[in-house]
């Protein structure tokens, strides 16, 4: 009798250690299925991480700046890989290509950078543009603020409607068309909000120079500042804008979106690409843009 309940008593012994290993397994198995999300599974398994303070150099050696390389410095980056192939370290600079006879996306680089959301924002970085680099009509360059749903594109009915909206800087050249660099280029906002009164990019009459030309050749530090609107109904968001420590744009009247679920900064955007959409704004050769840094930082949650 002794030997049999010894024997039943070691028996539950194991079937109860079986059973606990088994729930253990099954608990790594799901902790395993909620790890980060990964940016590209073809890439290096890098944990896309979500930055609110974050400065980026590109002080390395030269070489095509892969979407992996992109994801270890910013974090949960998307749209990269399509535009790899135009994206260059040369001389500590990330260089972006932007092709001839294109404009639009395809042209250049759309990429966006997840930040821990925001009511308040700034974002700074440097830009040159080649030598002998064509103006044309313009285009988009730099880092700029998804805010929301990060209505872009002309499409203000989104914007008005309180799905969010967006900052760039553009640089514009009103008096050019394909393949001209003579003439005045300049730097101009182009914002969507709630309170736009247009399909198209506000850029409220605002630009840097004011009467003078950018020119090629040239490094130009650009800062964004963002702040929300305080409700629904408030007008009393805020945008600035500097070149060189130069404000052109400083807006305290901002009606960012009438819902409060799409007034914070939950994005940047960085695109860097000719356009417009007509052959004005296309040039006749492949160009480059360079980007010393970027660094942003989040002022409130």
């Amino acid at each position: 009798m002794k030997t049999t309940k010894v024997l039943k008593t070691r028996f539950w012994s194991y079937a109860v250690g079986t059973m606990c290993l088994a729930v253990m397994i099954s608990s790594c198995e799901k902790e395993n299925l909620e790890a980060p999300l990964i940016e590209d599974s073809s890439e290096n398994t890098l944990a896309r991480a979500v930055y609110s303070n974050r400065t980026v150099g590109f002080n390395k050696s030269d070489q095509t700046y892969t979407n992996s390389m992109a994801t270890s410095d910013f974090g949960s980056i998307g749209g990269w890989s399509s535009g790899e192939a135009g994206a260059y370290i040369r001389a500590n600079a990330l260089r972006i290509t932007l092709k001839k006879n294109k404009v639009g996306s395809g042209s250049g680089m759309n990429s966006t950078v997840n930040v821990s959301d925001g009511t308040e924002y700034e974002v700074e970085f440097k830009v040159k543009f080649n030598s002998g680099f064509e103006w044309s009509r313009g285009g988009k360059m730099g880092w700029g603020f998804s805010i929301g749903n990060g209505v872009t594109g002309c499409n203000g009915d989104d914007a008005r409607a309180g799905q969010g909206g967006s900052v760039r800087c553009i640089w514009y050249a009103p008096d050019m068309s394909k393949g001209d660099n003579n003439g005045t280029a300049y730097f101009r906002p182009g914002v969507y909000s709630r309170g736009m009164p247009d399909d198209c990019a506000e850029n409220f009459g605002a630009k840097w120079p004011s009467s003078s030309s950018l020119q090629t050749g040239v490094w130009y530090t650009v800062k964004i500042y963002y702040k929300q609107n305080t409700s629904n109904s408030s007008q009393n968001g805020k945008l600035k804008m500097w070149v060189n420590g130069n404000k052109f744009l400083d807006k305290s009247n901002m009606w960012w979106s009438d819902n409060s679920n799409n007034r914070k900064v939950e994005k940047l955007l960085f695109n860097t690409f000719r356009g417009g959409s007509s052959s004005t704004w296309e040039a006749n050769n492949d160009h480059f843009v360079r980007f010393d840094y970027v660094k942003w930082k989040r002022l409130a949650s």
